[in-house]
């Protein structure tokens, strides 16, 4: 899930939220704007337990649009020899 946060303390009451959601693996990413122009991209975590109702709460502190809940791809890997 990437998450758009408007401001610093709509970041803050989704932290709050998701501390109901741990217990899974799903990840959490918010894209917070800076003080000089441009944004930042934080982990939340990778411990959250997601889905259509997480994300509608969620999108009810960030606003509309703000929420992306996609699923995650799996990890890559490379057999060496």
């Amino acid at each position: 899930m990437t998450v758009r946060v408007p401001d610093s303390g709509s970041a803050q009451a989704i932290a709050g939220l998701l501390g109901e959601a741990r217990g899974s693996n799903g990840v959490v990413r918010f894209i917070v704007p800076l003080e000089g122009g441009g944004e930042a991209v934080v982990v939340a975590g990778r411990d959250f337990t997601l889905d259509g109702e997480v994300a509608l709460r969620i999108e009810r502190l960030a606003g509309e649009g703000n929420v992306d809940l996609s699923a995650q791809e799996a990890p890559r890997l490379a057999l060496v020899g």
